[in-house]
């Protein structure tokens, strides 16, 4: 009878445990699954290393950033990572980052891409303008890093940041062609040969850029004719 009952309870055990596993996939299932602590902060450890950055941009805190960054577009707190953003994107802040990347930072300029891999509209139009306007400065760091991160750009089928223009060349279509001319005066004195290929891919984009605002410019004069 004692082995009876030692049986049914063993039984009993196993049963519960078996619903407690099915009813934690089912919540999984309907939830999704759960963040762990390390991934819940993820973006906050991205925030402060930047806040420590614009207090002291140094290659030690630059290099703490990359460190935090995520690489790739996968678990996302929007509430974390919109707090990041409204720190790394402040007017004032980002400011800092942008002369630490026209002074040369690699490090730096290999955080813009990383970020360009979680932002959209105005945030990720902000980084290209960055980026691109380093081409004419130091057209090499700029096809290192590219070169390193074309993929971000190859897989959303986008073209790499090389035509974005601030916002001052609205309308202006002669600065504009301007602009354009001089990117691609800059790349074609690149001659290193890791860097012959996506430096091509790049004058080809330009090129065609260049075309487009010489199409308006004769549009314009035409309608000024009138």
């Amino acid at each position: 009878m004692l082995n009876v009952m030692k049986l049914n309870t063993q039984k009993a055990k196993i049963f519960i445990i078996m619903l407690l596993l099915l009813l934690s996939s089912v919540a999984w299932t309907v939830k999704g699954p759960e963040l762990t602590s390390d991934q819940k902060t993820h973006w906050d450890q991205v925030r402060l290393a930047f806040e420590a950055f614009y207090e002291n941009p140094s290659q030690k805190e630059a290099e703490r950033i990359l460190k935090v960054m995520p690489e790739k577009r996968e678990i996302d707190s929007t509430v974390e990572k919109r707090k990041a953003f409204e720190v790394i994107f402040d007017e004032y802040n980002y400011e800092i980052f942008r002369n630490e990347i026209y002074s040369g930072n690699k490090t730096c300029l290999e955080v813009a891409f990383r970020l360009y891999e979680f932002s959209d509209g105005h945030y990720a139009e902000q980084i290209c303008v960055t980026i691109g306007i380093l081409i004419r400065i130091n057209p090499e760091l700029f096809l290192s890093g590219l070169n390193k991160y074309r993929h971000i750009f190859e897989d959303r089928e986008v073209p790499y940041p090389v035509g974005v223009l601030p916002s001052a060349y609205v309308d202006r279509f002669k600065a504009q062609k301007h602009e354009i001319e001089k990117r691609i005066e800059a790349l074609q004195k690149v001659n290193i040969s890791d860097y012959i290929d996506i430096r091509n891919r790049c004058i080809k984009q330009l090129v065609e850029i260049k075309r487009k605002i010489e199409i308006s410019l004769l549009e314009m004069r035409e309608v000024v004719a009138r």
